[in-house]
């Protein structure tokens, strides 16, 4: 599932890429997303 929500911020990074506005907000919370997956991914296993 946190997989999945990862993914779906890349796409929809990808697809707003036009837009200079929201990108600069939505790569640094993709970011954030990968770095808490991987947080959470290393203390589950």
């Amino acid at each position: 599932m946190r997989n999945a929500a990862y993914i779906l911020c890349i796409i929809s990074t990808v697809l707003c890429s036009w837009m200079l506005i929201p990108m600069a907000w939505m790569i640094p919370m993709t970011l954030a997303a990968k770095k808490v997956l991987v947080m959470v991914n290393n203390i589950l296993l």
